[in-house]
């Protein structure tokens, strides 16, 4: 089920609950900071790079 599908703005946070594994996907992969359980997972990807990741309840688990 989609969670989350939109933009937000500079400095703009969004949570989102789903149970693992989820897939998180952006136009602007270094904008996206991921947080899973509680862990840092990171910058989803390079800035201005789109990027699709697949996260476990542990961090991330594929690419895309």
């Amino acid at each position: 089920a989609l969670a989350f599908e939109g933009d937000l703005t500079i400095g703009a946070t969004r949570t989102v609950r789903a149970t693992p594994p989820v897939t998180v996907s952006a136009d602007n992969a270094g904008a996206v900071q991921v947080v899973v359980g509680g862990r840092d997972q990171g910058r989803l990807g390079a800035p201005d790079q789109s990027a699709t990741k697949v996260f476990s309840r542990g961090g991330r688990t594929a690419a895309q």
